[in-house]
C-alpha cells in the first residue's frame, strides 16, 4: 500500500456542519490581585516622579549652559 493511498483511509471527511459539535469553551475573567494592582501603581507614579525630576534637572542644566554661554560670548569668561 502506497502513502498516498493510507492517508485516504485516514482521513475523515467533515460534514457541512463540523464546527457545531466544537465543544464551548469559556475561560473564567481573570481579575487582577488587589495588591499586584497598588504595586504597580504606586510604581508607575514613582517612575513618573523620577522621570519629571530627572527633566526638570535637564532644563536647569540646559538653562544654565545657555545663561554660561551668554556670558561667554558678551566676557570672554568661559566656566572651565
Amino acid at each position: 500500500m502506497k502513502f498516498k493511498d493510507s492517508f485516504q483511509k485516514l482521513t475523515i471527511k467533515p460534514g457541512n456542519k463540523w464546527f457545531e459539535q466544537l465543544p464551548k469553551l469559556t475561560f473564567p475573567k481573570a481579575t487582577p490581585n488587589p495588591d499586584v494592582v497598588l504595586a504597580l501603581k504606586a510604581e508607575s507614579e514613582n517612575l513618573l516622579d523620577s522621570e519629571t525630576k530627572l527633566y526638570q534637572k535637564l532644563r536647569e542644566i540646559q538653562k544654565k549652559q545657555r545663561h554660561c554661554m551668554g556670558k561667554e560670548n558678551i566676557t570672554g569668561w568661559h566656566p572651565f
